[in-house]
């Protein structure tokens, strides 16, 4: 994209908000009493999450992400009271740190094969575990 055509923050959060509202994907969140969100809840919920990834990977990065990817990992990094931004400032940092260190930078590089390995696992439950989850 352009500069002209280039979308705001805001335009590219509410894109991705908007497209995640579409659908209700394995791991949801919950009330305290055990029921799905309300949408208006949700939604404002994913306007937050959404933004703090958007903030940490950039507007190309997050338009890149499909919706279903966006919502999960947010809806994971909450319910797991995890600093959503954070994770992904922390990765991204914690292997230029290492990989541009001599010593460590082979090591660093078997952690992101491994990291990279681990997506054939997910690929495995996912296609396997269809039952939906309330977080």
């Amino acid at each position: 994209m352009n500069d002209e055509t280039a979308l705001s923050r805001n335009q590219a959060i509410n894109l991705k908000v908007n497209e995640a509202m579409k659908s209700t994907f394995r791991l949801e969140l919950q009330k305290t009493n055990n029921k799905p969100m309300l949408d208006k809840e949700r939604e404002a919920i994913l306007q937050v999450l959404f933004g703090q990834v958007h903030d940490a990977i950039g507007t190309d990065r997050f338009l890149g992400l499909p919706a279903e990817a966006l919502d999960q990992f947010s809806v994971m990094s909450l319910s797991k009271n995890h600093d959503t931004k954070g994770i992904l400032v922390s990765l991204v940092n914690s292997f230029i740190s290492a990989y541009l260190t001599p010593e460590t930078s082979s090591k660093a590089f078997a952690c992101l094969e491994e990291l990279e390995a681990l997506r054939g696992d997910v690929k495995k439950f996912r296609n396997t575990k269809k039952e939906h989850i309330y977080i």
